[in-house]
């Protein structure tokens, strides 16, 4: 390949030459043709001269070989007319930065093709120059226009290339080139020009008057623009593209794949191919977003390919198709949203009757209750939590004892104790009993004490002991009343169950415990030990008696930072200030004691050392691949993928469980697994060998099927015990001999940016995996099989990360109220031994306003007071207080308890969940929380009558018989809490059918709208999709917040292809750390008059500009929520929709505020009627658009489901 460098022009000039000629050209002396299109020569030159006659001489000598070449006289100019041009493709413009690019073909049949380009600052300039090329290349003119400094100095103005290009001497680019369409020139042309088609020589004055005639046709053709690059291409250009795109191919293959799956096209072509001069070109052809090539040159192909793509995205970019930060997009997303914002949603109509019915409450509303309630709720006080609310917790048989019965217990106390001493021990020696004294020492003479224990020291069930019976030694038993916490209820039962077998006691007597759902409480107030779980203790804070009686709280297992001991250590440091007499112990493992020392101004610590055999610990190396029979690709996956892959986990724990029981003596197995969906897994191969038994332990297991981990296996049988983090501290299996860690665990997680919840599985820290070996060996010595590397344990985290940096935090918030009364959360919360961010707590405020249940000084509101004593979240709280007042309770309770139990109810359908929605379906074709609802409701009157037809219909519809059994028990404990709150004198009032506050409850659209008032979120239904810039013809859904949403498989609205509705309403959306896609398990669609009415945020009535306003009279209802949502509607039925809905909320938060406990009872009364007219307009027109969800237009039921997997 000639370049310019060879006669003496500087390569970077070369880039600036405004015009240049392409002259292609067939060999009629070869006989081979397809061999003669891959030659290809190129000359460039610069207009004027280099200043190297000798050079330029051979440059003209070498161009009169090719006109020689192609038999063509040198003294005549052969041109065709207009009409080869036009057949050729004819004269194209486009725009090219700040100039126009004019291209020029002219065809020669069966000799030759020319094409020259030219550029001006108009169009007409533009064409002008690429004529002029024409005849000065062709013509052969040279002369020295352009000075020799002036090309030394790299410099060429705009004003001397046109004055150059208007100049007849003027010498441009020459070059040959073998076109693509020669061979259908070459086989379609006859072998002599014809008579007809010699053309006469042509100036370039008539070419100009051609070209006018031809610009018509040129605008119809769709322009292609071709860039090419050579080798030489400005370096500074190249680096400064590929800090920008560094990966330039890849970049536009990706988009340009999203692109074409949207619109089904071809839109993107490459080619390449090896010139003559050895030099690899690669093209890149693209139809998007008009005809574009870019060629791209060098010795190697790829970075040929490399060069052309960086044009064809600087080229993108300069069309405006790659915003800052690289990122290609078709539509603008910041724009296309905004627009989206102001189109409505739906339409929503009214018949005429409804309307004046609406009219007339309203106007007996205004006339009436509005400026009565107004004043009313203005007086509310919000100083003081109301007295009369009852925190649910079981309380001592309260009683004054007198003193001669506090000597005789103490004396009965001593004897007690003292005869256990002359009885068998019954528990086995441990390390503690050595440190005996030294503990109830410190214990006596300081407010706070940490004890600092090993695993199998003895510190869970020795230490209360200790303390009690040295007041038992002392005649003062009465006077000490013990309450130990524990983070999990098996663990507060188990302990206490073993404290009462060593003690020779039963429960009940000096030994009790409280959990959910089940408590034994002492028989006397004075002289006890009291086992609860950490929630129930929170609980007990909130009653007036608080910690009346208690002398000392121990708080073990502190060291697990579950949110709840978080909270009660500084509930606890806030007590010893104002009750010195409290004591206070913090028991925990050896993860991180300091971090308690120093929160308690440097209280008092003791180490106690623990009891275990001999661990050792087997990482995972080439012995245990081999053992495994994984490959090493396997391995990699396993480790490298975020909280690794759960089919390699269930592999790999099952072949080392085997492997364990045929080369090891007999011993049970501990398997630490991420979670249930894991546990579940692992369990179904296992229960494949019949000589193992295997045992799960879990939260969602009843107390009796995890109490099985405590049995002694069948004779000839291995014991498994398959576990989350739940035995690494709580637990104890004394029999253990082996421990698998997975070295996971499954961990909701907080994105503290966006707010975004995430449950995946994480590694554990090194403190957890210690705490993992330490549970073998209790017995004899024992092994660890740890299944990751020891290059991974050493990259873990040193501790634990706290559950309330991991976890949103409008529980806690509403709850810290109740603790800290008119305490900014801010302040409260940054008292904790390690305060969570600032935004989390700000964000969870927000969310507590925007439901109202605080005000804006972050007060309680009437609701909050409410549902602050709740346990379930506040956003169900908040539902289950409307469900009250509009008098659909019964669902509404199964619906929040379903919600909050965290339950599978349909467990072993981990791929296949089309039987699921098939069987919800039945009871609901559109609303997951109404087919459970009448699902659990079904179930329950079978149970009622016969249990064998209730467990026959968990079989039909694949459902668990256990799960809904204790979601019954908890629904009971949810109802509760309307109770407790005032709302209603008894609780199974709730249940009855025909109660008042069932009125409505076969209203499927009216619970929706409920549900909807409380937890406030909204799936839209989108035709379309954007995603990373590019529009998709595809259906999609998004959240409020505009995060993609996708429905899990066992929903009945999972791949619907039909949506009555374009809004479906949720609880709570959980997103993978790998992905931004919201899954969403639970879904119910609701009809737009639904939103508008129960939707928290603010409705107006919008009415559209003069010229915007059309025949139909229509408005816009905008809903303000946590985004605008709009819906169309004529004026008179939007000003309707509005007036309903703020007399309906009125009423709504004038009941709140005075149930239970009304200041003006005739008021009540009167508004209690209003009311139930309210509720009869709203359950009629409620009735029929949600018939118009499940039904069409000719009363058919709709297709419930889409695609299946």
């Amino acid at each position: 390949m000639m370049k310019l460098c060879q006669f003496g022009i500087p390569s970077s000039l070369s880039q600036r030459v405004s015009n240049y000629f392409k002259l292609s050209r067939n060999n009629l002396q070869s006989p081979v043709l397809p061999k003669l299109l891959q030659h290809d020569i190129r000359i460039y030159c610069l207009s004027g001269s280099s200043g190297n006659e000798k050079n330029m001489e051979k440059l003209v000598a070498h161009i009169e070989r090719l006109k020689s070449s192609l038999d063509v006289d040198k003294n005549k100019l052969i041109v065709p007319n207009f009409s080869s041009v036009r057949k050729i493709g004819g004269v194209r413009s486009r725009r090219n930065e700040s100039a126009f690019e004019c291209s020029l073909n002219v065809n020669i049949p069966s000799l030759i093709s020319f094409r020259a380009l030219g550029k001006g600052l108009t169009k007409e300039l533009a064409k002008k120059s690429a004529i002029n090329v024409f005849i000065r290349t062709t013509s052969f003119y040279t002369s020295k226009s352009i000075t020799k400094s002036s090309i030394d100095n790299d410099i060429l103005t705009p004003s001397s290339s046109r004055s150059s290009l208007n100049s007849k001497h003027d010498y441009c680019a020459v070059g040959v080139n073998v076109l693509k369409d020669l061979r259908r020139q070459y086989s379609h042309c006859a072998t002599e020009t014809k008579e007809s088609e010699k053309q006469k020589p042509v100036s370039a004055i008539d070419l100009e008057t051609h070209h006018s005639g031809e610009e018509a046709d040129a605008r119809k053709n769709e322009e292609k623009i071709i860039h090419s690059i050579d080798s030489e291409i400005d370096q500074k250009l190249y680096r400064d593209l590929l800090k920008v795109y560094p990966a330039p191919r890849n970049r536009l293959q990706n988009f340009f794949d999203t692109l074409e799956k949207s619109s089904k096209k071809k839109l993107l072509r490459t080619s390449s191919r090896l010139n003559k001069a050895k030099q690899w070109e690669y093209k890149y052809s693209l139809e998007w977003p008009k005809s574009a090539e870019f060629i791209g040159v060098s010795s190697s192909k790829k970075e040929s390919a490399k060069k052309s793509a960086l044009l064809a995205l600087k080229w993108l970019k300069d069309m405006g198709k790659i915003d800052s930060k690289g990122n290609l997009f078709t539509v603008n997303p910041k724009e296309f949203r905004r627009q989206e914002l102001n189109k409505p949603l739906a339409s929503i109509s009214l018949n005429k009757e409804y309307i004046e019915e609406t009219e007339s409450l309203v106007e007996e509303y205004d006339n009436v209750f509005a400026e009565q309630l107004q004043e009313i709720c203005s007086q509310w006080d919000n100083t003081d939590r109301p007295s009369y609310f009852d925190t649910g917790v079981a309380k001592f048989d309260q009683f004054e004892a007198s003193k001669t019965f506090l000597e005789r217990r103490n004396k009965d106390l001593l004897a007690a104790l003292e005869k256990r001493k002359t009885l068998p021990s019954r528990s086995l020696p441990l390390p503690i009993t050595d440190y005996g004294a030294r503990i109830v020492d410190l214990v006596r003479n300081n407010q706070v004490v940490v004890i600092k224990g090993e695993p199998g020291c003895g510190k869970s069930t020795q230490v209360p002991q200790l303390i009690f019976d040295d007041y038992t030694e002392r005649l003062e038993g009465t006077e000490c009343n013990i309450v130990v916490t524990q983070p999990r209820k098996i663990s507060a039962m188990s302990i206490a169950e073993r404290i009462a077998h060593e003690r020779y006691e039963e429960l009940g007597d000096v030994i009790g415990y409280q959990v959910r759902f089940a408590s034994k409480l002492p028989q006397f107030n004075d002289g006890n030990i009291l086992f609860c779980t950490l929630g129930i203790m929170l609980r007990k804070l909130l009653s007036p008696d608080g910690l009346y009686g208690v002398t000392h709280l121990i708080i073990d297992e502190a060291h697990e930072r579950d949110l709840n001991t978080d909270i009660l250590l500084l509930l606890a440091k806030r007590a010893i200030a104002s009750n010195p007499d409290l004591r206070i112990v913090i028991m925990s493992a050896t993860i991180n004691p300091e971090l308690f020392q120093n929160y308690f101004n440097g209280a008092p610590s003791i180490l106690v050392p623990g009891f275990t055999h001999p661990v050792s610990s087997n990482f995972l190396d080439s012995n245990m691949e081999r053992t495994l029979r994984l490959t090493g690709a396997e391995i990699k996956k396993g480790l490298e993928q975020p909280g690794g892959d759960n089919k390699i986990i269930t592999k790999m724990v099952t072949k080392m469980v085997n492997w364990i029981d045929d080369n090891r003596p007999p011993g049970a197995i501990l398997v630490f697994l991420p979670g249930w969906d894991t546990i579940r897994k692992v369990r179904d191969e296992l229960d494949a060998y019949s000589d193992l038994f295997v045992v799960p332990v879990h939260s969602r297991l009843s107390h009796d099927d995890q109490r099985k981990i405590f049995m002694q296996p069948p004779r000839g049988k291995r014991k498994v015990v398959l576990a989350t983090n739940i035995a690494e501290t709580s637990i104890t299996i004394n029999d253990v001999i082996y421990v698998i860690d997975s070295g996971l665990l499954k961990e909701k997680r907080l994105n503290s940016t966006d707010g975004l919840s995430c449950l995946d599985n994480q590694w554990a820290s090194r403190a957890s995996v210690i705490q993992r070996k330490g549970r073998a060996g209790r017995v004899q010595p024992g092994e660890c099989f740890h299944l990751y590397t020891r290059e991974k344990f050493d990259s873990l985290e040193e501790f634990p990360m706290p559950e309330v940096h991991r976890i949103r935090l409008e529980m806690v918030v509403l709850q810290s109220k109740t603790y800290s009364g008119h305490e900014k959360a801010e302040e409260f919360l940054s008292q904790l031994p390690e305060p969570p961010k600032v935004q989390v707590i700000r964000e969870a405020v927000r969310t507590l306003q925007f439901i109202g249940a605080l005000d804006e000084d972050e007060n309680l509101t009437p609701l909050g007071h409410r549902i602050s004593i709740f346990t379930t979240h506040p956003l169900i709280s908040k539902a289950l207080v409307h469900a009250y007042f509009f008098k659909c309770v019964n669902p509404l309770v199964t619906i929040g308890t379903i919600l909050s139990s965290e339950m599978e109810l349909f467990p072993g359908m981990a791929f296949d969940k089309s039987p699921i929605r098939e069987g919800k379906a039945r009871f609901s074709p559109s609303s997951d929380h109404i087919a459970m609802t009448w699902l659990f409701h079904q179930w329950a009157e079978y149970l009622q009558t016969d249990d064998y037809r209730a467990e026959r219909l968990m079989e039909e519809m694949l459902g668990s018989h256990k799960s809904f059994l204790f979601v019954k028990r908890l629904q009971e404990l949810v109802a509760d809490h309307l109770r407790q709150c005032e709302l209603v004198p008894k609780t199974s009032l709730l249940f009855a059918k025909k109660a008042d506050c069932n009125a409505y409850a076969f209203n499927d659209e009216l619970i929706k709208g409920v549900l909807l008032s409380g937890v406030g979120n909204l799936l839209i239904h989108r035709e379309y999709q954007l995603r990373k810039g590019v529009l998709k013809k595809t259906p999609s859904l998004v959240t409020m917040e505009g995060h993609t949403a996708l429905i899990a498989g066992e929903s009945v609205n999972y791949k619907r292809s039909e949506f009555p509705s374009p809004l479906l309403t949720y609880f709570q959306e959980m997103h993978s750390a790998q992905n931004r896609i919201a899954m969403i398990r639970e879904t119910s669609i609701v009809a737009p008059l639904t939103v508008a009415l129960f939707q928290p945020g603010t409705l107006t009535v919008v009415k559209p500009l003069g010229q915007d306003m059309d025949a139909t009279n229509n408005v816009t209802l905008q809903l303000k929520s946590k985004k605008p949502l709009n819906f169309i509607c004529d004026e008179r039925t939007a000003t309707a929709v509005v007036k309903l809905r703020e007399a309906m909320w009125n009423v709504i938060d004038y009941f709140v505020m005075e149930c239970g406990n009304p200041s003006n009872t005739k008021l009540y009364s009167d508004v209690s009627g209003f009311h139930n007219e309210v509720l009869s307009l709203l359950h009629r027109m409620l009735m029929e658009v949600g018939t118009n969800i499940d039904y069409d237009e000719n009363g058919n039921l709709r297709k419930f489901v889409g695609k299946t997997r």
